[in-house]
């Protein structure tokens, strides 16, 4: 029987372990993310981002782990798993002079009702609800090598080995949980001119039709207004609000052709206070009025 079912861009097969159900996970659509309309990373191009399922990372060299509120490097031999919903980014730290590869497997681990006995799941989920960051035993990486090459086609015509490798790496992520992610303490000295641009990326992609000042930003990302102000003028080659207007005007136009929202809600949706304000951005970026965009663009269609 194939139990292996396609959700969105993300092949998913089941795996029964005592109380738990793993579902194993294969993300084709990952590098589908939305694009900053800002380059704010000519080399990694993937912003901060969350899942709806863990993400086990084996360090086979050096990574740079940066989250919205930390930045961790990670060295070799140490295995890493975000848990879901929390927003991360991860690369390659510094050159390793051992092609140490790393490994990296996605999963989500649900508790099965129909099994009243042992407690895998809630042990499991006292070690990575937090996240987990530890040393583990070179067991770890030949096994996570193992399942991340492994196909959905492998995995279903080989479910029991494929079972029993992953009880094993669970065994031993419990054996050699002492740290927690939550429990890192923050340490400023690591966030890198990088980090810190993913970092306010993030919070204008994730707040932009909200409040979002300087202020708010700069407390969140550590540094204060000033030094801000100057890390988005080197980088973006412009100033906050021109970044922050231009990001509203683009969600407006959007809404704008693909919605009848009355304008009074896209300016409310957006975050002007305004509808007046509304126009005056509107017009400085695009050069003429959202009803006369909204005309055009109907206009174009027929």
């Amino acid at each position: 029987m194939n139990n292996i079912k396609k959700s969105g861009k993300v092949l998913e097969t089941n795996i029964y372990i005592e109380d738990c159900i793993i579902t194993f996970m294969w993300d084709d659509g990952f590098y589908d993310y939305e694009r900053s309309p800002f380059d704010y990373n000519k080399n990694y191009q993937i912003p901060l981002h969350s899942h709806e399922y863990y993400e086990f990372t084996y360090n086979g060299q050096s990574r740079e782990f940066i989250f919205e509120d930390k930045t961790v490097v990670s060295e070799e031999g140490y295995l890493m798993i975000t848990p879901p919903k929390k927003l991360h980014v991860q690369r390659m730290a510094k050159k390793s002079p051992y092609d140490s590869p790393s490994h990296i497997i996605l999963m989500n681990i649900r508790k099965n009702t129909n099994k009243t006995t042992n407690s895998l799941y809630d042990t499991l989920y006292s070690v990575l609800g937090n996240g987990f960051y530890e040393r583990v035993p070179q067991r770890v990486a030949e096994i996570m090598s193992v399942l991340d090459i492994d196909s959905p086609r492998t995995i279903t015509n080989n479910r029991l080995r494929f079972s029993l490798l992953l009880h094993e790496l669970m065994v031993l992520i419990i054996e050699s949980s002492k740290i927690q992610l939550s429990d890192i303490m923050y340490n400023r000295s690591l966030d890198t001119f990088e980090s810190r641009i993913y970092k306010i990326d993030a919070m204008i992609n994730e707040n932009y039709s909200d409040n979002l000042s300087l202020e708010v930003i700069a407390e969140k990302v550590n540094i204060s207004e000033r030094q801000l102000s100057r890390i988005i003028k080197k980088h973006y080659g412009c100033t906050f609000i021109k970044i922050l207007t231009t990001k509203r005007i683009n969600r407006a136009k959007h809404l704008l052709r693909s919605t009848n929202k009355k304008i009074s809600e896209i300016s409310t949706e957006i975050g002007y206070n305004s509808e007046k304000s509304f126009y005056s951005a509107f017009i400085s970026e695009c050069g003429c009025s959202p009803s006369e965009y909204r005309k055009m663009q109907n206009q174009n269609r027929n």
